[in-house]
């Protein structure tokens, strides 16, 4: 954590290009309208990451100016005077996106309409007094269908249909009419949630209106488990985006939910599932009866988890093998010297 106590004008410049700031919380800038101060200024730059970062009470979170493809992810802006991100001054091609922006003047503040080509999805805007201020220039709200816009806590739209133009029955976790420039704002907050497999992170997010307090996954038995927490007599609703490499099912209808409100009460869900190149989308609803209760979804096909004796074998033949190849490379070499020698 990294402390401005109110009269710091920004705690990193960036004025190199292929730079990351990671894992850091920034808080406490000058918010006076004459320094007005980020806790990162990126200028006149490229490829730039801002990840896991968290900023507080700051005049803007993160400012960019003319700067051309940064990329801010996993984050959070929150409490800033101006904005929790600032773009002017001909900032294109950045792309934000499974962050918290929330409690700022403005969530996001396009200054100019020279700033554009940015694209903006998977985000929370929460309760920022204007989610977005823009003065033209085209940007980008959401990934498309089935991968869907942001989540916006001002808007109560109505989700009754599905698809890629939201005509079609049946509700999917996406509102059915636009927002913001957004076309497929998400009716629910985003839970981002990293599932660890061996040496691999896969990133599976819900969308849903209950707490997500634990998961975890079994590639043996080809389940993803989340235990979630809910008010009593609601229900509960829930959009699981799943990265096809992690879990998968040859067939959208094999795919089976279930949930258990104890060890013996349990029953099997009915859902609408999407797909893309990316991954699996599925959306069901529940009745929470009880408070805390177990989500099961199973599929067909897991990353394989290799066990240790597994990877001890391969270590084992991997070695033979390159042993094996040296060896027969220093027999050509020698023969090839020989050779020479003798002539």
């Amino acid at each position: 954590m990294i402390d401005g106590e109110g009269t710091a004008p920004n705690i990193f410049h960036v004025i190199a290009s292929n730079v990351a700031i990671e894992n850091v919380t920034l808080k406490n800038m000058d918010t006076s309208f004459f320094v007005q101060a980020p806790a990162v200024r990126i200028y006149n730059v490229t490829n730039v990451t801002v990840k896991n970062v968290i900023t507080r009470n700051t005049y803007y979170g993160v400012q960019i100016r003319s700067s051309n493809f940064t990329k801010i992810m996993y984050s959070k802006f929150s409490e800033s005077f101006h904005s929790g991100i600032y773009l002017h001054q001909g900032s294109c091609n950045n792309t934000f996106v499974d962050n918290i922006i929330e409690n700022n003047s403005y969530g996001i503040y396009f200054a100019d309409n020279a700033s554009q080509f940015n694209k903006i999805y998977h985000n929370n805007f929460i309760n920022n007094t204007q989610q977005i201020e823009t003065f033209g220039g085209l940007n980008y709200f959401d990934n498309g269908y089935p991968s869907g816009g942001n989540y916006w806590s001002d808007y109560a739209g109505v989700d009754s249909y599905s698809g890629a133009y939201q005509n079609e029955t049946g509700s999917d976790g996406i509102f059915d009419g636009g927002y913001l420039g957004d076309n497929y704002p998400l009716a629910n907050p985003l839970t981002s949630l990293n599932v660890l497999v061996g040496e691999q992170t896969f990133l599976v997010q819900a969308s849903t209106n209950v707490t997500v307090t634990a998961y975890s996954f079994n590639g043996s038995t080809k389940t993803l488990d989340l235990f979630v927490n809910g008010p009593l007599n609601t229900v509960g609703l829930f959009r699981v985006a799943i990265p096809r490499q992690l879990l998968t099912c040859e067939n959208l209808s094999d795919w089976v939910i279930s949930i258990y409100y104890s060890d013996s009460e349990w029953q099997t869900l009915p859902y609408l599932p999407n797909n893309d190149a990316e991954g699996t989308y599925l959306f069901f609803r529940y009745n929470q009866t009880t408070a805390d209760v177990r989500i099961v979804i199973k599929g067909i096909e897991a990353v394989p988890e290799l066990n240790v004796a597994g990877l001890a074998v391969l270590l084992v033949t991997t070695s033979l093998i390159l042993i094996a190849t040296k060896k027969s490379r220093c027999k050509r070499t020698e023969l090839n010297m020989y050779d020479v020698f003798r002539v």
